[in-house]
């Protein structure tokens, strides 16, 4: 979810009263200065915890809605569906269920590593 545009300055006016003009072109949102954005560069994949992390990228994209149904490059019912899927989340499910996620996870990632080191495909025998 990057930011990818480029802007030109623009003189405004006449009879010695010009303004400079900023315009941005091709670029969606801007109603929220692109938040979602700054916070996914800041944030992401910095909070030295793998639930922070996920709840930081999951608020970025209701961010990211957010700022492009109020810019009107998007509609109100996908932002409504991300907020939905964000609560349904981060407030319904309960964190233990999360938690044994992200342990699941790791227990996996860490289990290819080690057959990797072994040479060995995961369950068969290598001798």
């Amino acid at each position: 979810m990057g930011i990818s545009s480029y802007s030109r300055a623009v003189l405004t006016g006449g009879a010695g009263s010009y303004r400079r003009k900023v315009e941005v072109i091709g670029m969606s949102g801007g109603s929220f200065n692109y938040i979602y954005s700054k916070l996914e560069f800041e944030c992401v994949g910095y909070m030295q915890d793998a639930e922070m992390d996920d709840l930081v990228k999951d608020l970025v994209k209701v961010l990211h809605d957010l700022e492009w149904w109020q810019s009107c490059d998007s509609s109100e019912e996908t932002y409504r569906k991300t907020v939905a899927e964000f609560k349904k989340k981060w407030f319904i499910t309960s964190r233990n269920e999360r938690l044994k996620g992200y342990v699941n996870e790791r227990i996996e990632k860490m289990r290819k590593e080690l057959y990797e080191l072994l040479g060995a495909e995961e369950g068969g025998r290598n001798d």
